[in-house]
């Protein structure tokens, strides 16, 4: 099967910038979630052409692809086909221009994102037993016993779960991490604890809580383990460091967990519910939040933050009702594609919004929001509208999911119990009430060209037009003064390869840079080192001063336009040092790409040469 992705995970790996790019790699249920040392360099426009991709995003200090539930396959091919991948290592010099929410973020998703599969199969099979109990399941035959402790599992060993992920994120030792976790429920403090026995620890008194089943404690302490690791590596001497370090360390954290980070993280973590439940006990307003726009968080890849939301709310109440807000949304959007798919005469549209809305009805909406309902945005909204309407049902139905699970048709079990047929009232509403309002106002078919009332004659004029449109040169004008160089004899790979698209490359002599073509600025890296435009004639063309200048972080750049800004060939754009430049170690030479070279047939470069802004470096055709 892995055969099939060969190609596709070639050209995700050939577009994102090369296996140097990367500084680590994951994958959710349905997004291929990159760290990258420079996202400048990544051709989206190619990757978004990649057959099989449905979007990119960047997000969460992340650069994340959309491939939806085959994720997992395209994943396993791109490490079989480059073993020297990392796998979710913590990169501080890539952290440091990253914002505390989109850290936040970012952390969230890695520590979550390894145990959710665990997580949401745990809870159907909660979900199934449940059912099977209502059927006549004696809850003392062996069978339930032994079922019930493999779904139950994971919820009540969480903690060695969330410590394993956590100091993976975090960069501690994982199974000093874990054995920190063990020791936080340790059956002698468990049995301290159901004994209600005062214990202290150097005569300071120990708050005793069972951290069971718990989620913010151990992601905590595995943070400050984390940091005494660092500490510790520097002053312990190495010829014993193997087995001090994890002496001291166990011998300080475990502790400090049960004196002052379990005792407050649980207090926040109670403060945490209470806040829910004051807005859950509001059911039209909670459910018009979360069924309105939990996907519009989902398009922004902060729905994470919620995610230790639900798994708080099953740690102290055993279920979750966050969750059942949830389901009504990702029902709306599949029932939105559906609707397209029932509307649409258009072969290539009903593909796609087919297989969307199927794969929206198990829980993954990311096809049908990127390739169907936020395309067309109308979908979307009607999805928007059924969602809050079947959450508001969803809310006073009060059914709580077992264990946070991906809301879909197989984890449906996971809500037998209380409210349970009226939140399959409120998931069905959410759907049927998405396809018919889209397909009533949500969409239609534009420019569909019908044969048999078109004028013969008039096709033939308007092909004729879109060849010469077609064969008509495109041209772009040098953005420097200096030495005009071909692309392979760029000292980086990236550039010279051609994988971000064909150009040449100028050596500058001065400092100003000027626009290569009439257009529209569509990219000024926060960096200021790399500019990228839209000509008005369908040219997609970058700009990359100097190469690894985005270390620079903008340094020596004067960049005189903006995102959104027309331009006119030879409108002076930035003004740059690139003798300071010289100076720091890097060198000038300045790629002028065109990102989508597969658009044209031909692009033919000048021969090599000095010139000046009026000078032409690339021809398109």
């Amino acid at each position: 099967m892995a055969k099939d992705f060969s190609k596709m995970s070639s050209d995700i790996m050939k577009y994102i910038g090369g296996v140097d790019n990367v500084i680590d790699i994951a994958h959710c249920a349905t997004r291929l979630r990159f760290r990258l040392k420079n996202s400048d360099i990544v051709n989206r426009a190619m990757l978004e052409q990649t057959e099989g991709v449905i979007k990119t995003l960047e997000s969460g200090g992340q650069f994340q692809i959309v491939i939806g539930n085959k994720v997992s396959l395209v994943y396993e091919e791109i490490l079989k086909n480059n073993k020297n991948l990392t796998l979710g290592q913590e990169d501080k010099d890539s952290e440091k221009n990253k914002n505390v929410f989109d850290a936040f973020i970012a952390t969230v998703a890695a520590i979550f994102t390894p145990v959710l599969m665990v997580m949401c199969g745990s809870g159907v099979l909660k979900g199934i037993l449940a059912i099977a109990v209502s059927a006549g399941m004696s809850t003392d035959s062996g069978t339930y016993i032994v079922l019930y402790a493999a779904a139950d599992a994971f919820f009540v060993f969480m903690p060695f779960l969330l410590a394993f992920s956590s100091a993976k994120r975090f960069g501690a030792n994982q199974f000093l991490a874990v054995t920190l976790a063990g020791s936080l429920v340790y059956p002698n403090i468990i049995t301290a604890i159901n004994n209600e026995v005062t214990l202290t620890f150097l005569g300071i008194p120990l708050v005793l809580l069972n951290y069971h089943s718990t989620v913010l404690p151990i992601i905590v302490a595995v943070f400050v383990l984390s940091k005494l690791e660092k500490m510790l590596k520097r002053i312990i001497p190495e010829a014993v460091y193997s087995f001090m370090m994890p002496c001291i360390a166990l011998a300080v954290m475990t502790p400090l967990s049960l004196l002052v980070i379990g005792p407050v993280l649980t207090t926040a973590a109670n403060g945490l519910a209470t806040a829910y439940e004051m807005i859950a006990d509001i059911p039209i307003l909670a459910g018009i939040i979360v069924g309105a726009f939990w996907e519009v968080l989902v398009i922004f890849g902060v729905h994470w933050t919620f995610v230790p939301i639900m798994l708080n709310n099953v740690s102290l109440y055993g279920a979750d009702t966050l969750s059942s807000l949830v389901a009504p949304a990702i029902f709306s959007q599949a029932g939105a594609a559906l609707g397209v798919f029932l509307k649409t005469k258009k072969q290539d549209v009903k593909s796609l919004a087919g297989s969307a809305a199927l794969s929206g009805v198990f829980g993954i909406t990311e096809p049908a929001i990127y390739g169907v309902t936020l395309k067309y945005k109308k979908p979307f909204y009607a999805a928007m509208l059924s969602g809050a309407v079947g959450a508001v049902i969803a809310a006073f139905s009060k059914a709580a999911g077992i264990g946070a699970p991906i809301p879909g048709l197989l984890t449906l079990p996971c809500w037998v119990g209380n409210g349970f047929i009226m939140f399959l009232v409120a998931c069905l509403v959410a759907f049927v009430g998405a396809t018919v309002l889209t397909y009533l106002i949500g969409y239609k078919d534009e420019n569909i060209v019908n044969d048999s009332s078109t004028n013969a004659e008039e096709i033939m004029i308007n092909k004729k037009e879109l060849n010469k449109s077609i064969q008509t040169e495109k041209t772009i004008y040098s953005p420097l003064r200096g030495k005009m160089i071909p692309l392979n004899e760029v000292a980086d790979e990236v550039f010279s390869s051609g994988a971000l698209g064909q150009g040449v490359a100028v050596i500058p002599e001065t400092s100003e840079v000027y626009a290569p073509v009439d257009g529209e600025v569509v990219l000024v890296a926060d960096t200021k080192h790399a500019l990228a435009f839209n000509s008005n004639n369908g040219m997609e063309v970058m700009i990359h001063m100097g190469l690894d200048t985005v270390k620079l972080d903008g340094k020596y750049f004067d960049i005189k336009v903006k995102v959104g800004e027309k331009v006119k060939k030879g409108d002076l754009i930035a003004r740059v040092d690139f003798e300071k430049i010289k100076e720091e170690g890097y060198p000038i030479v300045t790629p002028v790409l065109v990102l989508n070279s597969d658009s044209f047939t031909e692009i033919q470069a000048e021969s090599p040469k000095f010139v000046t802004e009026k000078d032409k470096l690339l021809t398109c055709k």
